[in-house]
């Protein structure tokens, strides 16, 4: 059974690039992660979760590095002015939004754990979650139960943003920085054939090994530093490595490097996919989810309407967001959503400034909470 699972998550990917290519309107990380559901929620026990939360963990840190080497930085680093503004403002959002979500049900005895955890999570990603949680010492019971209400609100709004959230947002916000223009790119894996890959295969190989080299020393500075795996350290060190080597110009030009990760990062949504098992989720306190959706529903809320009132246009907008509900390892999707790829590198930016600062935000808004 694991066999087979792995052989399914390695493969699938591939099949939905290819539906994707021939259906136009279809994208293949939603194909991904559409079909992880369908799987996961109808024949759960033929899902080796143990093995495939492994695989995808391995995916998503190994695509970080990968995602970044084709990346700008320099050219970004001269003007960081739009992100870092929408990126402050959502983090502004979440503040008063967890304050929002705290009070709605402050008689749940967890109401400051589960607050100020959530927020971490929207406002630099999954690993913030762990973080905080060591931090504050909460149990398996509640990673488990916050992961898994993040994967249906999140999991939605990543819906959202690779499928009709421009077209929505641009009735609301500016499509475009003034003065700027805009940088159309080609859909996911539009024009990447099994040819074109055989013929930069090495290069490929090349960039992985690249790739698997930041991550190996990352996880051994981790094991130096603190005697143990540190997730965090893990994904903060292996995405440095990536922007340290994305400013050598012969590991920018490398062919399908960014295709390679994108590649990596299905693999993660169709695994992520199988293990959003709503049923468990049935039986807990009704509370404790509606909390964590009202923190999420306020934050996107205030966040529109400040970069509304800031003139933030529509694609800041969408990769700020995601630097901070998701982390760096879903830049790249939805900057191809937005045809704008140029925003990968400021956004990975703020998503890794924001694996740091969500965590003391959540940290800090614990010790406010806990005193009210």
């Amino acid at each position: 059974m694991e066999i087979l699972n792995i052989v399914i998550l390695l493969v699938f990917p591939a099949v939905a690039i290819l539906i994707a290519q021939r259906i136009p309107a279809l994208n293949a990380i939603i194909l991904c992660y559409a079909a992880g559901i369908l799987i996961g929620n109808t024949v759960p026990e033929y899902v080796a979760h143990d093995t495939v939360r492994s695989i995808i963990e391995v995916m998503v840190v190994l695509a970080l590095p990968l995602l970044l080497f084709s990346s700008d930085f320099k050219g970004w680093l001269k003007n960081p002015g739009m992100m870092l503004k929408s990126y402050g403002l959502l983090l502004i959002s979440v503040t008063i939004a967890s304050f929002v979500g705290f009070f709605a049900f402050n008689e749940l005895a967890d109401a400051p754990t589960i607050a100020s955890m959530y927020s971490g999570v929207i406002s630099g990603g999954t690993p913030n979650l762990n973080a905080i949680g060591i931090a504050l010492n909460a149990g398996d019971e509640m990673f488990v139960l916050l992961n898994g209400y993040d994967v249906i609100l999140s999991g939605s709004y990543f819906f959202l943003l690779v499928s009709v959230a421009r077209p929505l947002l641009s009735k609301i916000l500016p499509t475009k920085e003034k003065g700027e223009k805009k940088k159309e790119v080609p859909l996911q894996f539009q024009n990447v054939t099994l040819k074109s890959f055989k013929g930069h295969l090495k290069n490929v190989v090349v960039a992985l090994l690249w790739g698997i080299g930041s991550v190996g020393v990352t996880i051994g500075l981790s094991f130096l530093f603190f005697n143990e795996l540190n997730a965090l350290f893990v994904v903060v060190g292996a995405s440095s490595l990536g922007i340290l080597f994305s400013f050598n110009k012969r590991m920018r030009a490398l062919p399908l490097t960014y295709e390679t990760a994108d590649y990596l990062l299905l693999i993660f949504a169709f695994g992520m996919g199988t293990l959003a098992q709503f049923d468990k989720l049935v039986s807990s306190d009704w509370r404790s989810f509606a909390m964590c959706a009202i923190i999420f529903g306020v934050m996107l809320i205030l966040h529109i309407s400040l970069s509304r009132l800031l003139k933030i246009d529509t694609d800041h907008f969408m990769i700020s967001s995601t630097a901070g509900v998701f982390g760096p390892p879903f830049i790249g999707p939805v900057a191809n959503a937005t045809g704008n790829q140029k925003l990968i590198a400021p956004g990975v930016a703020m998503a890794i400034f924001g694996n740091a600062v969500g965590t003391y935000l959540g940290i800090l808004l614990f010790e406010i909470f806990k005193n009210l």
